[in-house]
Parts: C-alpha cells; sequence; structure tokens
C-alpha cells in the first residue's frame, strides 16, 4: 500500500503468464499530479529502476516489469515526477 506522497491505494508486483507485473488494485489513486512514472527502488528511488509512464490516475491496472530489471532486486514501488525528480507516492514490497 501506498504510505506517503499524494498517491494511494495498494500495489503488488507479482508474476502473472510468466512475466513480472507491476499491479495496482481497485483502489488506486493518484491525484492528478504531472509527469507520473513506475519505478522500482532499493531503499530509496532508482533511476535505472523506471518501468513505464502511468496511463490512468486511478483503479486497476498493470504494467510490465520488462526483462532488463529482476524485481527481487527491490524492495519499493514508486510514483515518481520525472519533470520535477520528487516521490508522488512510495509503497514497500514485502516479499514472501
Amino acid at each position: 500500500t501506498f504510505t506517503s506522497g499524494i498517491t494511494s491505494g495498494s500495489v503488488q508486483v507479482m508474476k502473472s503468464q510468466g512475466q513480472w507485473m507491476v499491479t495496482f488494485g481497485e483502489d488506486f489513486i493518484h491525484d492528478g499530479a504531472p509527469d507520473p512514472w513506475i519505478a522500482l527502488g532499493k531503499d530509496g528511488f532508482q533511476r535505472h529502476g523506471i518501468i513505464g509512464e502511468l496511463k490512468q490516475f486511478k483503479g486497476a491496472q498493470s504494467y510490465p516489469i520488462g526483462e532488463k530489471l529482476n524485481p527481487e532486486d527491490f524492495n519499493e514501488v514508486y510514483i515518481w515526477c520525472v519533470e520535477h525528480n520528487t516521490s508522488l507516492g512510495r509503497a514497500k514490497l514485502v516479499w514472501q
């Protein structure tokens, strides 16, 4: 769950049909701040963890992580404003 920033709701990183995905729940809401991108981080934002641009500001949606990143190397999901280089939301990942 996002616990900081102007973004709220649930998020999971999971494998679906052999592809790692960042998946936001029905309760996901981003307030519409500019230039939001999805990123993975490890104890802080890391530019190489950027996955892609956020397409919808609310509701359930999924984004592929891609083969160049190993999600298990990260412990956070960010909504990141690239334009202003600042966090718009952060969620800690709990690996089970």
